[in-house]
C-alpha cells in the first residue's frame, strides 16, 4: 500500500478530480493550506509568487494500492506537461507498512 499526497493550487481542483476518476480510485481526501515563500529567488518562480502573501492551495491525499500510483503519477506528470502551467502539481509516494 502507498500514501500519495499532491499539492496544487485551488485553481486545478476540478483537473485533479479528473484525474483520481481517470485513475480509478474512488476515494481521496483534501486539505486547504496557504503556502508562503521564506525569502525571494530565482528558483520555482512559478510556485509562490511572493513572499509575503500566501497563496491557496490543496493537500490532497489517497491510500492506494501499489499498482494504482503508478498510474495517477503517471497522469499528474501528464497533465503538468501538458498545459505548460505555472504552478504545477507536485506529489510523491510513500511506503505504508501497515494500514488499518
Amino acid at each position: 500500500m502507498k500514501l500519495v499526497v499532491i499539492l496544487g493550487i485551488e485553481e486545478y481542483n476540478d483537473s485533479l478530480k479528473e484525474i483520481f476518476q481517470k485513475s480509478e480510485i474512488p476515494i481521496y481526501s483534501q486539505a486547504d493550506i496557504k503556502g508562503f515563500k521564506s525569502q525571494n529567488s530565482r528558483e520555482n518562480l512559478s510556485w509562490f509568487s511572493n513572499k509575503n502573501i500566501a497563496i491557496y492551495s490543496n493537500m490532497t491525499f489517497a491510500f492506494i494500492e501499489e499498482n494504482q500510483t503508478e498510474k495517477l503519477m503517471q497522469y499528474i506528470s501528464e497533465f503538468n506537461e501538458k498545459g505548460k502551467i505555472s504552478n504545477p502539481f507536485h506529489a510523491f509516494q510513500m511506503n505504508v507498512e501497515q494500514f488499518i
